[in-house]
C-alpha cells in the first residue's frame, strides 16, 4: 500500500497541475478576442454595403471607384455579372491588401459571403494572424470605411430627395398663385371695362365720321343752291 503521506503529496501535485492548466486556459481565453471566430461581424459589413446600394447603387459604386482607384465601368460590369456591391467592396479590400487581381479577389469574396465566413477567414486569406494588432487595425479600418460610405450615401440621397420636393412645392405654389390671380373678380371686371371702353371709343369715332360726312353734304348742297341762283339772275335776252 502507498503511504498516506505519499498519496497526499501525489494528490497535491495533481491539483497544482490542473490548476495551472486551468489558469493558462483562462488567460488564453481572455487574451484571444472572440472576433477571430466571429462570422457575423464581417457578414454585417457586407450587408451594410448592400443596404446602401439599395438606396443609391450608382453613388456607392462611384465612391468605391474613387476610393480604390478602379474604373467605375469595371465595378458596374461586376454588378452585371451578379456580384453584389457588398461582395465587390470586400473584393476590393482583399485585392488592395493582398495584391491579388480583382477578378480573383471577387470570386474569393463571393465565396466567403455565401459561406458565411468571418474575420478570421479573411485574416488567413490576407496572410495576417487573426490575433495580431495588425489584424485588429485592419478590421477597424474596414468597418469605418463601410459605415462611412453607407452613411454618406444615405445622407446624400436624403438631401437630393428633399431638394426635389422643395422645388416641386415651389412650382406648385407659383402655379396656384397664377391660377387664383387670374380668377379674381376685380381682374375680370377690369377686363370687361377695357373691352367696353374700346367698343365705346370705336362707336364714337364712327359718329364723328358720320357728322363730318353730313357737314360735307350740307356744304355741297349750299353750293348747288347758290349756283342755281346765279344762273337765274343772269341777263335776259
Amino acid at each position: 500500500m502507498i503511504p498516506k503521506q505519499k498519496l497526499l503529496v501525489f494528490v497535491l501535485v495533481l491539483a497544482v497541475g490542473f490548476g495551472s492548466l486551468y489558469s493558462a486556459a483562462a488567460q488564453t481565453a481572455e487574451t484571444t478576442p472572440a472576433t477571430t471566430t466571429d462570422s457575423t461581424d464581417l457578414q454585417d459589413e457586407i450587408a451594410a454595403v448592400d443596404e446602401a446600394a439599395q438606396i443609391d447603387n450608382t453613388a456607392l459604386l462611384t465612391k468605391l471607384s474613387a476610393q480604390f482607384q478602379v474604373d467605375l465601368a469595371v465595378l458596374q460590369d461586376l454588378n452585371a455579372q451578379g456580384y453584389t456591391t457588398g461582395q465587390i467592396w470586400l473584393a476590393l479590400e482583399i485585392s488592395l491588401q493582398s495584391g491579388k487581381p480583382l477578378a480573383d479577389a471577387v470570386a474569393q469574396a463571393a465565396s466567403m459571403n455565401t459561406s458565411g465566413h468571418g474575420w478570421g477567414v479573411l485574416a488567413q486569406a490576407l496572410g495576417i494572424d487573426p490575433g495580431s494588432q495588425e489584424f485588429f487595425a485592419l478590421k477597424e479600418k474596414l468597418q469605418i470605411r463601410t459605415r462611412t460610405m453607407a452613411s454618406e450615401v444615405a445622407a446624400e440621397h436624403g438631401n437630393r430627395v428633399m431638394t426635389q420636393q422643395q422645388t416641386q412645392e415651389r412650382t406648385q405654389t407659383k402655379a396656384q398663385v397664377r391660377t387664383e390671380s387670374s380668377g379674381k373678380p376685380e381682374n375680370a371686371g377690369a377686363s370687361q371695362g377695357n373691352a367696353h371702353g374700346a367698343s365705346s371709343g370705336k362707336s364714337g369715332a364712327n359718329g364723328v365720321g358720320d357728322a363730318g360726312g353730313g357737314a360735307g353734304s350740307g356744304a355741297a348742297g349750299h353750293g348747288s343752291a347758290n349756283g342755281a341762283g346765279s344762273i337765274g339772275n343772269g341777263p335776259k335776252r
